[in-house]
């Protein structure tokens, strides 16, 4: 899948291995590498449903008044 970042820090953090931000502890910034990193390789959705850890699942009803984002 192909990720796409609105925060240049949370980019740079998932890009660059020696990258740091001061308010994420080691541990906190390793788990998200690792998410992300099974996000990005991830063909489609059904591999997300094996990776019982992101709790994925459809989104159900109208989900009227809702802002979609581009």
């Amino acid at each position: 899948m192909r990720l796409r970042f609105e925060d240049d820090d949370l980019r740079r953090l998932y890009v660059q291995a020696d990258f740091r931000i001061a308010t994420f502890s080691t541990e906190l910034s390793r788990a998200f590498r690792k998410q992300l990193g099974a996000l990005a390789n991830a063909a489609d959705e059904r591999d997300l449903y094996a990776l019982k850890s992101l709790h994925f699942e459809k989104l159900r009803g109208t989900r009227t008044g809702r802002v979609r984002s581009a």
